[in-house]
This record gives C-alpha cells, structure tokens and sequence, in this order.
C-alpha cells in the first residue's frame, strides 16, 4: 500500500497510453477503408470529389498530431505515430500532384487528340504521350484498388506525377508561344480565346 499513489500514476499513465494507440489503430483503419471515387472520361477515369479527400487527409493529419504532442505518446507508439504522420505527409503531397496533372491534362488531351496539332509540334506531343500513359496506368491501378493507401504502394508514385507535371507545364508554355506566332500572322485572331483558336487551327 505504500507504493499505491505511483502505481495510480503508473496506471493513468498506461491507461493515457493504451487509448492513444487504439485511436491510431482506428485511424489507420479508417484510411484502409477509405476509397478514391473515379468517373469515366472518355477512354479513361479521372478522380472526382477531391475537396472530401483532402478533408479526410486533414482530419487525419490534426488528430495524428493530438497523438504525437501528447505527453503520453512515447516510445514504440511515438515511433509509429511518427510513421503514420510521414505517410499521411506523402499522401496529401500526392494527391496534390494528381489534382495538379488531372487539371492540365484535361485541358490538353483534346489538342493533343488533333493529328493537326500534333503535326504541327511533334516534340510536345511526344511529350503529352508519355504523362498520358502514365495517367492511364495510374487510374487503371485506382479502378483495381481505390484505396487511397494504395496510392502509397506504388514505388515513386509521387516522384513520376512531379516529372509529369513539369513535363505539361512545359507543354503549355510550348502551346502559347505557338498560337502567339499564329496571333502574329493573322491579327485577327488577337480577339480568339485559346480554346477557340485551337478549334480553328485544329
């Protein structure tokens, strides 16, 4: 009895703990459950609902941190929740490269589509071809398992969406220089928006 009061702070202590580490269990869970939703687009999928993901990866990121800040996370537990916070970082970094090339390939897949188009600046439809395939790759292994922690298995998933992206960036910037000579040529076409330019030209 002379050891009662410690072993009361042992034992809140571990109690403090034990529920720490069943709120990650639970979190973890959660995220294996939760899937990424496609919509057909023309031959392919893209993903949809972007705002729910991203608000699941900040609910997740704000409760990964109550863990990691509480003064009962230490040892294995804090180990794991520092893990399960660098796989949460990764996630959210990915998706956001996802978002950014779905964006920009859906504006440039139909002028990539025109063979006129493509004649007239092979390099960068070259280019366009290969950020294509590696997008119908990615969402054909999405339509297989739209867990979102699948996207964590695909080795350098995040990296090859980063090279895509600049790959389009420079793409783009290609095609406005492109349709400035056009606008030089044919003053009228000053007063065309792109996208309506590109019809014409295409």
């Amino acid at each position: 009895m002379e050891h009662i009061e410690n072993i009361e702070v042992i034992c809140h202590k571990a109690e403090k703990k034990y529920q720490l580490g069943e709120n990650l269990t639970r979190m973890k869970a959660e995220m294996r459950e939760t899937r990424l939703t496609l919509f057909q687009y023309k031959k392919t999928n893209v993903l949809k609902a972007y705002d729910e993901i991203n608000a699941v990866l900040d609910e997740q990121n704000v409760q990964t941190q109550a863990i990691a800040n509480s003064q009962y996370c230490s040892g294995k537990l804090k180990n794991e929740t520092s893990i399960w916070d660098r796989k949460l970082n990764e996630l959210s970094e990915i998706i956001e490269e996802v978002s950014k090339c779905q964006k920009t390939w859906m504006y440039l897949e139909p002028i990539f589509s025109s063979d006129d188009i493509e004649q007239q600046m092979p390099n960068e439809a070259g280019s366009f071809k290969e950020v294509d395939d590696i997008w119908k790759q990615t969402m054909l292994s999405i339509e297989q398992d739209p867990t979102i922690t699948n996207l964590l298995e695909q080795e350098g998933l995040k990296q090859l969406f980063i090279t895509s992206n600049k790959k389009l960036d420079e793409i783009q910037s290609k095609l406005n220089d492109y349709l400035e000579e056009k606008r030089d040529v044919f003053s009228r076409f000053y007063f065309l928006a792109n996208e309506d330019l590109l019809m014409l030209l295409a």
